[in-house]
Protein backbone atom coordinates (compact mmCIF):
# COMPACT_ATOMS: atom_id res chain seq x y z
CA UNK A 1 0.00 0.00 0.00
CA UNK A 2 1.49 3.34 -1.04
CA UNK A 3 1.63 6.34 1.31
CA UNK A 4 -1.31 8.18 -0.28
CA UNK A 5 -3.53 5.14 0.10
CA UNK A 6 -2.41 4.68 3.68
CA UNK A 7 -3.26 8.31 4.53
CA UNK A 8 -6.83 7.73 3.38
CA UNK A 9 -7.22 5.16 6.17
CA UNK A 10 -6.06 7.45 8.96
CA UNK A 11 -7.96 10.13 10.84
CA UNK A 12 -7.65 13.47 9.03
CA UNK A 13 -6.08 16.32 11.00
CA UNK A 14 -6.89 19.11 8.60
CA UNK A 15 -8.47 21.50 11.06
CA UNK A 16 -8.66 22.45 14.72
CA UNK A 17 -11.54 23.74 16.82
CA UNK A 18 -12.33 25.28 20.18
CA UNK A 19 -15.14 22.75 20.73
CA UNK A 20 -15.35 21.38 24.28
CA UNK A 21 -14.63 17.70 23.65
CA UNK A 22 -14.89 16.49 27.30
CA UNK A 23 -18.57 17.42 27.35
CA UNK A 24 -19.26 15.20 24.34
CA UNK A 25 -17.25 12.35 25.84
CA UNK A 26 -19.49 12.49 28.91
CA UNK A 27 -22.64 12.48 26.78
CA UNK A 28 -21.49 9.99 24.15
CA UNK A 29 -23.11 6.85 25.58
CA UNK A 30 -26.43 8.62 26.13
CA UNK A 31 -26.41 10.07 22.61
CA UNK A 32 -25.67 6.69 21.03
CA UNK A 33 -28.37 4.96 23.13
CA UNK A 34 -30.92 7.60 22.10
CA UNK A 35 -30.12 7.20 18.40
CA UNK A 36 -30.21 3.41 18.68
CA UNK A 37 -33.66 3.53 20.25
CA UNK A 38 -34.82 5.89 17.50
CA UNK A 39 -33.51 3.52 14.86
CA UNK A 40 -35.37 0.62 16.48
CA UNK A 41 -38.61 2.61 16.74
CA UNK A 42 -38.36 3.64 13.10
CA UNK A 43 -37.85 0.02 12.09
CA UNK A 44 -40.86 -1.12 14.12
CA UNK A 45 -43.01 1.59 12.55
CA UNK A 46 -41.79 0.56 9.11
CA UNK A 47 -42.99 -2.99 9.83
CA UNK A 48 -46.26 -1.95 11.46
CA UNK A 49 -47.83 1.50 11.14
CA UNK A 50 -49.76 0.94 14.39
CA UNK A 51 -46.45 1.48 16.18
CA UNK A 52 -46.62 5.22 15.40
CA UNK A 53 -46.71 6.13 19.14
CA UNK A 54 -43.10 4.94 19.30
CA UNK A 55 -42.19 7.71 16.88
CA UNK A 56 -43.77 10.23 19.22
CA UNK A 57 -41.57 8.93 22.05
CA UNK A 58 -38.46 9.29 19.89
CA UNK A 59 -39.45 12.79 18.82
CA UNK A 60 -39.65 13.98 22.43
CA UNK A 61 -36.29 12.46 23.35
CA UNK A 62 -34.61 13.83 20.23
CA UNK A 63 -35.91 17.32 20.98
CA UNK A 64 -34.09 17.08 24.31
CA UNK A 65 -31.00 15.86 22.43
CA UNK A 66 -31.16 18.96 20.21
CA UNK A 67 -31.10 21.11 23.33
CA UNK A 68 -28.01 19.24 24.51
CA UNK A 69 -26.23 19.72 21.18
CA UNK A 70 -27.10 23.41 21.31
CA UNK A 71 -25.83 23.70 24.88
CA UNK A 72 -22.42 22.21 23.98
CA UNK A 73 -22.31 24.14 20.65
CA UNK A 74 -22.24 21.06 18.41
CA UNK A 75 -24.25 22.98 15.85
CA UNK A 76 -23.97 20.58 12.92
CA UNK A 77 -25.29 17.71 15.01
CA UNK A 78 -28.08 19.95 16.26
CA UNK A 79 -29.12 20.87 12.69
CA UNK A 80 -29.14 17.22 11.58
CA UNK A 81 -30.98 16.13 14.72
CA UNK A 82 -33.64 18.81 14.11
CA UNK A 83 -34.04 17.53 10.54
CA UNK A 84 -34.53 14.00 11.88
CA UNK A 85 -37.17 15.27 14.30
CA UNK A 86 -38.96 16.99 11.42
CA UNK A 87 -38.92 13.80 9.35
CA UNK A 88 -40.23 11.66 12.20
CA UNK A 89 -42.95 14.21 12.90
CA UNK A 90 -44.00 14.05 9.25
CA UNK A 91 -44.32 10.27 9.43
CA UNK A 92 -46.24 10.45 12.69
CA UNK A 93 -48.65 13.11 11.40
CA UNK A 94 -49.38 11.10 8.25
CA UNK A 95 -49.95 7.97 10.33
CA UNK A 96 -48.80 5.47 7.73
CA UNK A 97 -45.55 3.80 6.70
CA UNK A 98 -45.88 4.09 2.94
CA UNK A 99 -43.36 6.91 2.54
CA UNK A 100 -40.45 4.56 1.89
CA UNK A 101 -38.12 7.27 0.65
CA UNK A 102 -38.49 9.32 3.83
CA UNK A 103 -38.03 6.25 6.02
CA UNK A 104 -34.85 5.32 4.16
CA UNK A 105 -33.51 8.88 4.38
CA UNK A 106 -34.27 8.98 8.10
CA UNK A 107 -32.43 5.72 8.62
CA UNK A 108 -29.41 7.14 6.78
CA UNK A 109 -29.58 10.36 8.80
CA UNK A 110 -29.69 8.55 12.14
CA UNK A 111 -26.67 6.47 11.14
CA UNK A 112 -24.83 9.58 9.93
CA UNK A 113 -25.47 11.46 13.18
CA UNK A 114 -24.18 8.48 15.15
CA UNK A 115 -21.04 8.42 13.01
CA UNK A 116 -20.58 12.20 13.16
CA UNK A 117 -20.51 12.22 16.96
CA UNK A 118 -17.85 9.52 16.83
CA UNK A 119 -16.01 11.43 14.10
CA UNK A 120 -15.79 14.52 16.32
CA UNK A 121 -14.43 12.50 19.21
CA UNK A 122 -11.82 10.68 17.13
CA UNK A 123 -10.59 13.61 15.04
CA UNK A 124 -11.04 16.23 17.79
CA UNK A 125 -12.51 18.57 15.21
CA UNK A 126 -15.94 19.54 13.94
CA UNK A 127 -16.87 19.78 10.27
CA UNK A 128 -20.61 20.49 10.12
CA UNK A 129 -20.47 20.98 6.34
CA UNK A 130 -20.11 17.20 6.02
CA UNK A 131 -23.71 16.91 7.22
CA UNK A 132 -25.23 19.33 4.70
CA UNK A 133 -26.17 16.69 2.05
CA UNK A 134 -28.15 14.51 4.46
CA UNK A 135 -29.73 17.55 6.15
CA UNK A 136 -30.90 18.84 2.77
CA UNK A 137 -32.14 15.40 1.78
CA UNK A 138 -34.42 15.28 4.82
CA UNK A 139 -35.54 18.89 4.54
CA UNK A 140 -36.50 18.35 0.90
CA UNK A 141 -39.36 16.11 2.05
CA UNK A 142 -41.01 19.17 3.59
CA UNK A 143 -40.01 21.50 0.72
CA UNK A 144 -37.58 23.48 2.88
CA UNK A 145 -34.90 25.49 1.11
CA UNK A 146 -31.51 23.74 1.03
CA UNK A 147 -28.69 25.07 3.17
CA UNK A 148 -25.17 25.75 1.87
CA UNK A 149 -21.68 25.74 3.38
CA UNK A 150 -22.15 29.41 4.27
CA UNK A 151 -24.73 28.29 6.84
CA UNK A 152 -21.93 27.29 9.21
CA UNK A 153 -19.11 29.58 8.02
CA UNK A 154 -19.90 32.87 9.78
CA UNK A 155 -18.40 33.42 13.22
CA UNK A 156 -20.90 32.53 15.93
CA UNK A 157 -22.83 30.01 13.82
CA UNK A 158 -20.74 27.09 15.06
CA UNK A 159 -17.68 26.28 17.10
CA UNK A 160 -14.63 28.04 15.68
CA UNK A 161 -12.98 25.87 13.03
CA UNK A 162 -9.54 26.70 11.66
CA UNK A 163 -8.95 24.88 8.38
CA UNK A 164 -5.32 24.09 7.55
CA UNK A 165 -3.78 25.92 10.54
CA UNK A 166 -0.22 25.59 9.23
CA UNK A 167 -1.18 27.51 6.10
CA UNK A 168 -2.72 30.25 8.23
CA UNK A 169 0.39 31.00 10.27
CA UNK A 170 3.70 32.58 9.30
CA UNK A 171 6.75 32.45 11.52
CA UNK A 172 8.40 35.77 12.34
CA UNK A 173 11.70 34.30 11.19
CA UNK A 174 10.36 34.34 7.60
CA UNK A 175 9.14 37.96 7.72
CA UNK A 176 12.54 39.66 8.07
CA UNK A 177 11.40 41.53 11.20
CA UNK A 178 13.24 42.25 14.44
CA UNK A 179 11.88 39.30 16.39
CA UNK A 180 13.61 40.20 19.65
CA UNK A 181 12.30 43.77 19.63
CA UNK A 182 8.74 42.67 18.82
CA UNK A 183 8.82 39.93 21.44
CA UNK A 184 9.97 42.32 24.15
CA UNK A 185 7.31 44.86 23.17
CA UNK A 186 4.61 42.22 23.37
CA UNK A 187 5.86 40.86 26.68
CA UNK A 188 5.89 44.32 28.26
CA UNK A 189 2.15 44.62 27.67
CA UNK A 190 1.44 40.98 28.40
CA UNK A 191 2.74 41.29 31.94
CA UNK A 192 0.31 44.15 32.56
CA UNK A 193 -2.62 42.28 31.02
CA UNK A 194 -1.95 39.12 33.04
CA UNK A 195 -1.51 40.82 36.40
CA UNK A 196 -4.31 43.38 36.21
CA UNK A 197 -7.13 42.57 38.62
CA UNK A 198 -9.41 45.61 38.60
CA UNK A 199 -9.39 46.95 35.04
CA UNK A 200 -7.71 50.20 36.10
CA UNK A 201 -4.67 51.24 34.04
CA UNK A 202 -2.31 54.17 34.61
CA UNK A 203 -0.45 55.97 31.83
CA UNK A 204 2.76 53.92 32.23
CA UNK A 205 0.86 50.63 31.97
CA UNK A 206 -1.13 51.96 29.00
CA UNK A 207 2.09 52.67 27.13
CA UNK A 208 3.13 49.04 27.59
CA UNK A 209 -0.25 47.81 26.38
CA UNK A 210 0.06 50.10 23.37
CA UNK A 211 3.49 48.62 22.63
CA UNK A 212 1.96 45.15 22.82
CA UNK A 213 -0.73 46.16 20.34
CA UNK A 214 1.76 47.91 18.04
CA UNK A 215 3.96 44.81 17.89
CA UNK A 216 1.08 42.67 16.66
CA UNK A 217 -0.10 45.38 14.26
CA UNK A 218 3.35 45.62 12.70
CA UNK A 219 3.48 41.87 12.14
CA UNK A 220 -0.04 41.84 10.69
CA UNK A 221 0.93 44.59 8.24
CA UNK A 222 3.58 42.24 6.83
CA UNK A 223 1.42 39.12 6.49
CA UNK A 224 -2.22 38.36 5.87
CA UNK A 225 -2.08 35.07 7.81
CA UNK A 226 -5.17 34.45 9.91
CA UNK A 227 -3.09 33.94 13.06
CA UNK A 228 -1.48 37.38 13.10
CA UNK A 229 -4.64 39.14 11.99
CA UNK A 230 -6.35 37.48 14.95
CA UNK A 231 -3.49 38.49 17.23
CA UNK A 232 -3.91 42.14 16.24
CA UNK A 233 -7.67 42.09 16.75
CA UNK A 234 -7.26 40.37 20.12
CA UNK A 235 -4.84 42.87 21.68
CA UNK A 236 -6.03 46.13 20.11
CA UNK A 237 -7.35 48.31 22.95
CA UNK A 238 -6.91 45.32 25.27
CA UNK A 239 -7.42 47.59 28.30
CA UNK A 240 -11.14 47.62 27.50
CA UNK A 241 -11.52 43.94 28.44
CA UNK A 242 -9.33 43.90 31.56
CA UNK A 243 -9.23 42.07 33.86
CA UNK A 244 -8.86 38.95 31.74
CA UNK A 245 -10.40 35.62 32.61
CA UNK A 246 -8.26 32.49 32.85
CA UNK A 247 -9.03 31.33 29.30
CA UNK A 248 -8.09 34.71 27.84
CA UNK A 249 -4.82 34.71 29.79
CA UNK A 250 -3.94 31.26 28.43
CA UNK A 251 -4.72 32.48 24.91
CA UNK A 252 -2.44 35.52 25.16
CA UNK A 253 0.34 33.40 26.67
CA UNK A 254 0.04 31.03 23.71
CA UNK A 255 0.27 34.04 21.41
CA UNK A 256 3.48 35.17 23.14
CA UNK A 257 5.01 31.73 22.65
CA UNK A 258 4.32 31.91 18.93
CA UNK A 259 6.54 34.99 18.60
CA UNK A 260 9.34 32.44 18.83
CA UNK A 261 7.36 29.58 17.23
CA UNK A 262 7.74 27.57 20.42
CA UNK A 263 4.57 25.50 19.95
CA UNK A 264 2.89 23.69 17.04
CA UNK A 265 0.28 25.70 15.20
CA UNK A 266 -1.94 22.60 15.16
CA UNK A 267 -3.19 23.53 18.63
CA UNK A 268 -6.71 24.25 19.83
CA UNK A 269 -5.45 27.51 21.32
CA UNK A 270 -5.17 28.85 17.78
CA UNK A 271 -8.95 28.44 17.56
CA UNK A 272 -9.28 30.01 21.03
CA UNK A 273 -7.29 33.02 19.80
CA UNK A 274 -9.53 33.48 16.77
CA UNK A 275 -12.62 33.11 18.94
CA UNK A 276 -11.40 35.71 21.43
CA UNK A 277 -10.36 38.08 18.64
CA UNK A 278 -13.63 37.80 16.72
CA UNK A 279 -15.54 38.77 19.84
CA UNK A 280 -13.65 42.06 20.16
CA UNK A 281 -15.43 45.26 19.13
CA UNK A 282 -12.92 46.95 16.85
CA UNK A 283 -12.24 47.39 13.15
CA UNK A 284 -9.60 44.65 13.17
CA UNK A 285 -12.12 42.19 14.58
CA UNK A 286 -14.64 43.10 11.88
CA UNK A 287 -12.08 42.39 9.16
CA UNK A 288 -11.05 39.19 10.93
CA UNK A 289 -14.63 37.89 10.95
CA UNK A 290 -14.76 38.36 7.18
CA UNK A 291 -11.44 36.56 6.76
CA UNK A 292 -12.55 33.74 9.06
CA UNK A 293 -15.72 33.19 7.02
CA UNK A 294 -13.60 32.43 3.95
CA UNK A 295 -11.35 29.96 5.78
CA UNK A 296 -12.51 26.47 4.86
CA UNK A 297 -11.29 23.12 3.65
CA UNK A 298 -10.96 22.48 -0.07
CA UNK A 299 -13.10 19.94 -1.88
CA UNK A 300 -10.49 17.18 -1.87
CA UNK A 301 -9.90 17.65 1.86
CA UNK A 302 -13.61 17.44 2.60
CA UNK A 303 -13.77 14.24 0.58
CA UNK A 304 -10.95 12.83 2.71
CA UNK A 305 -12.88 13.67 5.87
CA UNK A 306 -16.06 12.25 4.37
CA UNK A 307 -14.32 8.95 3.73
CA UNK A 308 -13.29 8.83 7.36
CA UNK A 309 -16.79 9.80 8.51
CA UNK A 310 -18.31 6.85 6.68
CA UNK A 311 -15.45 4.45 7.37
CA UNK A 312 -15.26 1.71 10.05
CA UNK A 313 -17.12 2.63 13.23
CA UNK A 314 -15.83 2.31 16.78
CA UNK A 315 -17.48 -1.07 17.31
CA UNK A 316 -15.52 -2.52 14.40
CA UNK A 317 -12.23 -0.84 15.37
CA UNK A 318 -12.63 -2.03 18.98
CA UNK A 319 -13.16 -5.58 17.71
CA UNK A 320 -10.05 -5.34 15.52
CA UNK A 321 -8.07 -3.95 18.44
CA UNK A 322 -9.13 -6.88 20.64
CA UNK A 323 -8.13 -9.41 17.98
CA UNK A 324 -4.75 -7.75 17.43
CA UNK A 325 -4.05 -7.49 21.15
CA UNK A 326 -4.84 -11.19 21.56
CA UNK A 327 -2.38 -12.02 18.76
CA UNK A 328 0.29 -9.87 20.40
CA UNK A 329 -0.30 -11.54 23.77
CA UNK A 330 0.06 -14.98 22.18
CA UNK A 331 3.38 -13.97 20.64
CA UNK A 332 4.58 -12.58 23.98
CA UNK A 333 3.68 -15.83 25.74
CA UNK A 334 5.57 -17.91 23.16
CA UNK A 335 8.62 -15.62 23.38
CA UNK A 336 8.56 -15.84 27.18
CA UNK A 337 8.30 -19.61 27.01
CA UNK A 338 11.21 -19.75 24.57
CA UNK A 339 13.33 -17.48 26.77
CA UNK A 340 12.67 -19.53 29.90
CA UNK A 341 13.18 -22.82 28.08
CA UNK A 342 10.09 -24.37 29.66
CA UNK A 343 8.33 -25.44 26.44
CA UNK A 344 8.05 -29.12 25.57
CA UNK A 345 8.25 -28.31 21.86
CA UNK A 346 11.56 -28.35 19.96
CA UNK A 347 13.29 -25.00 19.50
CA UNK A 348 12.87 -25.11 15.71
CA UNK A 349 9.13 -25.60 16.12
CA UNK A 350 8.92 -22.69 18.60
CA UNK A 351 10.76 -20.26 16.34
CA UNK A 352 8.74 -21.39 13.30
CA UNK A 353 5.53 -20.74 15.21
CA UNK A 354 6.71 -17.29 16.31
CA UNK A 355 7.78 -16.39 12.77
CA UNK A 356 4.39 -17.46 11.41
CA UNK A 357 2.51 -15.43 14.03
CA UNK A 358 4.64 -12.33 13.43
CA UNK A 359 4.18 -12.64 9.68
CA UNK A 360 0.41 -13.02 9.98
CA UNK A 361 0.16 -10.01 12.28
CA UNK A 362 2.40 -7.99 9.96
CA UNK A 363 0.10 -8.77 7.03
CA UNK A 364 -2.97 -7.74 9.05
CA UNK A 365 -1.42 -4.43 10.06
CA UNK A 366 -0.33 -3.73 6.48
CA UNK A 367 -3.89 -4.35 5.33
CA UNK A 368 -5.05 -1.77 7.89
CA UNK A 369 -2.59 0.78 6.51
CA UNK A 370 -0.18 0.59 9.48
CA UNK A 371 2.91 0.17 7.32
CA UNK A 372 5.51 1.19 9.92
CA UNK A 373 4.25 -1.33 12.46
CA UNK A 374 3.96 -3.99 9.75
CA UNK A 375 7.56 -3.39 8.65
CA UNK A 376 8.79 -3.67 12.24
CA UNK A 377 7.05 -7.02 12.64
CA UNK A 378 8.49 -8.29 9.34
CA UNK A 379 11.98 -7.34 10.53
CA UNK A 380 11.28 -9.08 13.83
CA UNK A 381 10.21 -12.25 12.01
CA UNK A 382 13.47 -12.17 10.04
CA UNK A 383 15.43 -11.75 13.29
CA UNK A 384 13.65 -14.72 14.87
CA UNK A 385 14.72 -16.94 11.97
CA UNK A 386 18.34 -16.45 13.10
CA UNK A 387 17.69 -16.90 16.81
CA UNK A 388 20.00 -18.77 19.05
CA UNK A 389 18.53 -16.85 21.97
CA UNK A 390 15.80 -14.16 22.20
CA UNK A 391 17.08 -10.79 21.01
CA UNK A 392 16.37 -7.44 22.68
CA UNK A 393 14.70 -6.17 19.48
CA UNK A 394 11.96 -8.78 19.39
CA UNK A 395 11.35 -8.43 23.13
CA UNK A 396 10.89 -4.66 22.76
CA UNK A 397 8.52 -5.06 19.81
CA UNK A 398 6.39 -7.58 21.63
CA UNK A 399 6.10 -5.46 24.72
Amino acid sequence: MDQSAQMKLTAPTLSITDFNLPSLHLLHDEVIATLKDTEIHLGEFNDDSSQAPLLSDSIEVLKQLSCIFKLISLVGAEALNDAIVGGLQRLYDNGDNNDTDLIMDLSEAIMTLDRYVEFVLLTESVEPTLLIPVINKLNAHSQEAPITADYFSAFGSSSVIIANPEQNFESLSTLNLDTELLTNAYRSGLSIALLNQDGKIDSADQQKLDAMSAACALIASNTDSLFWQAATAAVTDIAAVLPLNLSQKHTLIYLEQQFQSYLPVMDTRFADLVSFACQRDNEQAHQLREQYASNHLEGAQLEQMKRFLFGPNRELTDTLNTIIQNQINNIKEHVDSYARGDSINPIDMQTAQTIEELTELSSALRLLGLSNAANSLSEAAEAVSHWQAPSLTILIICY
